[in-house]
C-alpha cells in the first residue's frame, strides 16, 4: 500500500509576531515540491497556529523551533496529537542542539540541514504507508522513540553546493498580507524582502544556534544570489532587499 498523495503542513509557532516568513520552512517547502510535486504543502506562522492546522487535514505536521519556543510548540503538538491523526515532526535548532529532549509527543524529529532528510521521510511514508522505524534507522539525520529509548541515526552530510537547492518558496507564505504590508524601517523604504546568500557563520560562538544548526559556512554564487534578486524585485515590486545571512 502507498501514500499517492501526502498532505504536508510546515508551521512555526511564533513566541512573537515576526516581520519575515521562516527560511528553513521555505527552504524545506521548495526542495520537497521540486522533487515530490505531488506533495501538497503549506506553510502555517502564527501565534495561534492550532485552528488553520487542523482546518488542512494534514497526514504530516513538521514544526521548526528554537528552544525559545520549543515549550510552546510541544504544547501545540500535544493538543494537535488528540485532534488529528497526523505524523507529527520537530525540526530546527532546539532538537538539533538536544536530541534527548525529544520526548514521546513527536513521533519524529529532524537533526541538522533538513531538506534532504525530510524528503527521504517523505518518500518512506509514501512507499510503506506510514514510518516504520527499522526504515527510519537507515536514514541519517533523524531522532526517534524505540522501545521509550532516544534513537539517533547517523549525522546528515552537509549539502556542499547550496545552489543546487531552488529559492525559497515564499509564494507559500503571505507575502502582501503580512510581510510586505505596512513595513517599518529606518532606509525609507516601502518594500523591503530578505535574502540569505549564505548557510551558517566562520565563528562559532557558544550562544548561537548557527553553528549548531548549519555546521560549516557554505556561500551561494554570485550569480545566483542575482538571479534570486532579479526575481523577487520582478515578483514583488521591491525596492529593497537585506541580507539576512548570519
Amino acid at each position: 500500500m502507498t501514500n499517492d498523495k501526502i498532505n504536508l503542513v510546515l508551521v512555526n509557532n511564533w513566541v512573537f509576531r515576526n516581520k519575515t516568513p521562516h527560511f528553513g520552512l521555505m527552504s524545506l517547502a521548495a526542495y520537497i515540491r521540486q522533487n515530490m510535486p505531488e506533495v501538497e504543502i503549506s506553510i502555517v506562522e502564527s501565534l495561534d497556529p492550532e485552528k488553520e492546522i487542523v482546518q488542512r487535514n494534514p497526514d504530516i505536521v513538521g514544526f521548526t523551533s528554537d528552544t525559545l519556543a520549543f515549550t510552546r510548540t510541544l504544547n501545540l503538538a500535544n493538543r494537535l496529537k488528540k485532534s488529528t491523526k497526523a505524523i507529527l515532526i520537530i525540526g530546527g535548532v532546539h532538537i538539533t542542539a538536544m536530541p534527548e529532549s525529544l520526548g514521546s509527543t513527536f513521533d519524529l524529529g529532524i537533526v541538522g540541514e533538513g531538506e534532504i532528510t525530510l524528503l527521504e521521510v517523505l518518500k518512506m511514508y509514501r512507499d510503506f504507508d506510514g514510518l516504520p522505524k527499522e526504515g527510519l534507522e537507515k536514514i541519517n539525520g533523524l531522532v526517534f522513540l524505540k522501545d521509550n529509548v532516544v534513537c539517533k541515526t547517523s549525522p546528515r552530510e552537509l549539502i556542499k553546493n547550496i545552489d543546487d537547492l531552488p529559492y525559497p518558496a515564499r509564494e507559500l507564505t503571505p507575502m502582501e498580507e503580512l510581510y510586505l504590508k505596512d513595513q517599518l524601517n529606518l532606509y525609507g523604504v516601502k518594500r523591503m524582502a530578505n535574502v540569505m546568500t549564505s548557510r551558517g557563520c566562520p565563528y562559532s560562538c557558544i550562544f548561537c544556534g548557527s553553528p549548531v544548526q548549519w555546521g560549516r559556512v557554505r556561500f551561494h554564487s554570485a550569480q545566483y544570489v542575482v538571479n534570486e534578486i532579479k526575481y523577487l524585485v520582478k515578483k514583488y515590486n521591491l525596492d529593497a532587499i537585506t541580507f539576512w545571512d548570519d
